[in-house]
């Protein structure tokens, strides 16, 4: 906590100092303070009584991530658009990552670079009676120093998993849409955001056929081995129209692309740049196994030598959708 003080003040402030030299009641230390003493310090009759003009002023500390993602949610639910974007910085940016059939933009991926395109953004989302079940919430502090670069304060990493919904994709005959937003959060402040609409759900389920890939939602259900610690909890997406997603709670969206199967094989095209580099599709070949709610995945091929490879056997994976 810091405090601003006057040059009248920092002449009052030394004489109290001095005339504490002989003797002031001890200050508790059992935690900080951000409540000022209103009353005027009563010394010996020997000594001078100071009235300071105006007490310093306390510097507000910023609320953590948690409180506001979480605060963030309940202004969205209350359709408060004023109140939603206070919580973005003026150079916050927002990906959007549609992989489903009932879409919020006409394009795969959407771009939200300036204050008025993420107002026009949330102000269609509020008006079109936005709903968010929130089904978890993971914090992170190991946020890697790069991503704290130039940006004032240390980072914090929030992903939220959610189920959502709109009116106009409930007319259109979906429940639902399985979301995973990714915030990083610096000095109470939304920096940067992107959301996976992962899955919608329709208002008729179908059931999955026998042996075939269960699309959805995995949490990671301890951490990967080394070298890729770093990691931490995350979530592998395996969205509809055939995309996946590798997030870290650490570090956000690691790797995504294209992914298909044939048989009890899965098959992954990669944006990491080893992958890229390498120039050859699919990059990564692995056997599925799904017991229960637990997808093992063990490799067939690595065309590229991705540490990437190391998390994605790093299992079980547990489905949460």
């Amino acid at each position: 906590m810091s405090l601003i003080v006057k040059p009248m003040h920092r002449m009052l402030l030394t004489i109290v100092l001095a005339v504490c030299v002989a003797g002031c009641s001890p200050v508790s230390t059992t935690g900080p303070s951000t409540t000022l003493p209103t009353a005027t310090p009563t010394l010996a009759s020997a000594r001078p009584t100071l009235t300071p003009t105006a007490a310093p002023t306390a510097t507000p500390t910023s609320p953590t991530a948690e409180v506001v993602i979480k605060t963030l949610l309940v202004a969205e639910q209350a359709g408060d658009l004023e109140q939603v974007m206070r919580f973005y910085d003026v150079n916050a940016s927002h990906i959007l990552l549609e992989a489903t059939t009932s879409k919020r933009s006409a394009n795969f991926t959407t771009y939200y670079n300036s204050p008025d395109q993420l107002r026009a953004y949330f102000a269609a989302l509020l008006q079109d009676h936005l709903t968010v079940e929130v089904l978890d919430v993971l914090v992170s502090t190991n946020v890697p120093p790069t991503f704290s670069a130039g940006l004032g304060g240390k980072a914090e990493q929030v992903t939220v998993r959610s189920r959502q919904s709109l009116d106009s994709q409930r007319q259109a005959g979906f429940q639902f849409a399985q979301v995973l937003d990714n915030y990083l959060v610096v000095a109470g402040k939304i920096i940067s955001q992107s959301t996976i609409i992962a899955h919608a759900v329709p208002a008729t389920a179908t059931p999955l056929a026998p042996n075939a890939f269960p699309t959805g939602v995995y949490a990671a259900t301890r951490n990967a081995p080394p070298p890729n610690v770093a990691f931490g909890h995350g979530f592998l997406v395996f969205a509809e129209q055939n995309r996946f997603y590798l997030i870290s709670a650490n570090n956000g969206i690691l790797d995504n692309g294209p992914y298909q199967t044939s048989g009890n094989q899965l098959l992954l095209t990669s944006n990491d740049p080893d992958c890229q580099k390498a120039g050859r599709s699919p990059d990564f070949t692995y056997q599925w196994a799904l017991e229960g709610q637990l997808l093992n995945l063990t490799t067939v091929v690595d065309r590229c030598g991705s540490g990437h490879a190391l998390i994605f056997v790093s299992g079980p994976w547990t489905r949460r959708w």
